[in-house]
């Protein structure tokens, strides 16, 4: 994301200021919905890198509750680009020939 890699921890704030400005009411919205339900978090979005360009990330995480029953999660983010892209030129291209 571009950020010191002696960064190891970035609070909320920061990491929700890098998700696109399009994207981030979705995003909010799936990681509320499963802090109150207590459903498992899964969402891809984009966000945009400190030089500028942007990269589609793929988030999953379960919720945990804390001792004072706060919801917790440990969420794992990969690169999605790829796939995203791959899936655009595939429907730019349209369907396989038979």
């Amino acid at each position: 994301m571009g950020y010191p890699a002696e960064q190891t921890v970035v609070p909320n704030s920061q990491w929700m200021g890098s998700v696109v400005d399009e994207d981030r009411p979705r995003l909010e919205a799936a990681i509320n919905s499963s802090a109150k339900s207590d459903e498992p978090f899964d969402f891809t979005f984009r966000i945009q890198l400190q030089n500028g360009a942007e990269r589609w990330l793929h988030s999953s995480a379960g919720v945990t509750r804390d001792e004072a029953e706060w919801a917790a999660r440990l969420p794992l983010s990969e690169n999605a680009s790829h796939a995203m892209f791959a899936r655009a030129k595939k429907r730019r291209e349209g369907p396989d020939p038979l």
